[in-house]
């Protein structure tokens, strides 16, 4: 179901687009006086240059930028990319001159205006926004930044920190491969870029989804983790697994072999969760595990709460939406719910 609504909200995006190109173009051609104008001529410059649109975009994707290359910089070197090819485009399709063109595609380069506003005030507060993992938490199910090899057990693609200090790769660093078996690599791993992510913000999260909200510690930051306890419930992670007010709680066939641990090197804290430690959560609390569990910083392990909750405790408030589709890189393409 949430691919059918991303799919018609993107297609409807693109229509709305492709239309506002399509009718500002019209009106921009009979303002300057360009000839032919006709239905299939103009079809034709707006299939080009949505094509070139998208070449440019997908290279922009897939070609590392400088890293001192803001956000928000990029974009507008993309929209002025996108501006400079409706130019060519008009100028050559319609013979007209530099100017003429420009002034013929004044009203079309409104059109990715109104749509990128409608994203803005429309589809990311209600549907859907797109994220990426800041860290390796999630992994293998999400990836942030990372290195990777061959698990040393199962041959499978196995995940683990990317670090800036190169020196740093001489210690072991540990991995976690698709199978969720844990080890430890001393070689020179592959790096790998992050998984971008589509959540849906109207989606009621259910135990197991992957969940984004703002961590209690720091609600200006997103963070993304495993939901595994439920409002009311006591939370206790033995033997590997979950716990429920006593039940063991079986996880998806998806997560078979994922153990979760209450033991981590150097951490001295409170282990929420553990045997000694159970999370009780109140009306509205729920508690996050990350899949890689000796990496991930979760409810086990916070020590700062929001005002009047538990350490371990995320507010239904702080919640902004269940994961749904992996969309980039593209050998990473899955729905997730």
């Amino acid at each position: 179901m949430t691919t059918a609504v991303l799919v018609v909200m993107l297609v409807g995006l693109l229509a709305l687009q492709i239309f506002l190109w399509f009718a500002g173009l019209r009106f921009g051609l009979s303002w300057v006086g360009a000839e032919r104008i006709t239905v299939g001529r103009l079809f034709k410059a707006a299939l080009l240059v949505l094509l070139l649109n998208l070449a440019v975009n997908a290279v922009w994707e897939i070609t590392p930028g400088p890293g001192a290359l803001s956000y928000p910089a990029g974009l507008l070197i993309g929209y002025a990319i996108s501006i400079l090819a409706q130019w060519l485009v008009i100028a050559k399709f319609f013979r007209l001159g530099w100017l003429k063109s420009a002034i013929a595609s004044s009203l079309p380069i409104l059109a990715p205006i109104v749509t990128v506003l409608f994203v803005l005030l429309v589809s990311k507060p209600y549907f859907f926004e797109g994220f990426t993992p800041s860290t390796n938490s999630m992994a293998p199910t999400l990836l942030g930044e990372h290195s990777w090899q061959d698990c040393p057990v199962c041959g499978a693609p196995a995940y683990g920190s990317l670090f800036g200090d190169r020196s740093r790769r001489r210690r072991p660093v540990k991995i976690i491969c698709d199978q969720f078996h844990v080890t430890q690599s001393y070689a020179a791993l592959t790096e790998g870029r992050s998984d971008r992510v589509f959540f849906a913000k109207y989606l009621r999260p259910s135990r197991w989804d992957m969940v984004v909200f703002r961590p209690p510690s720091n609600p200006a930051t997103f963070f993304v983790k495993r939901l595994v306890g439920m409002p009311g419930e006591t939370i206790t992670i033995k033997d590997g697994a979950v716990w429920a007010d006593g039940k063991r709680l079986d996880p998806p066939d998806d997560l078979e072999g994922l153990e979760y641990v209450t033991k981590i090197s150097g951490f001295r804290g409170v282990m929420w969760g553990d045997e000694d430690n159970p999370a009780s959560l109140g009306e509205g609390e729920y508690f996050m595990l990350g899949d890689f569990s000796s990496e991930a910083f979760d409810s086990r392990l916070w020590s700062e709460g929001a005002p009047g909750r538990p350490p371990f405790a995320v507010p239904s408030s702080h919640i902004v939406g269940v994961a749904t589709h992996v969309y980039w890189p593209p050998e990473r393409w899955r729905i997730i719910r």
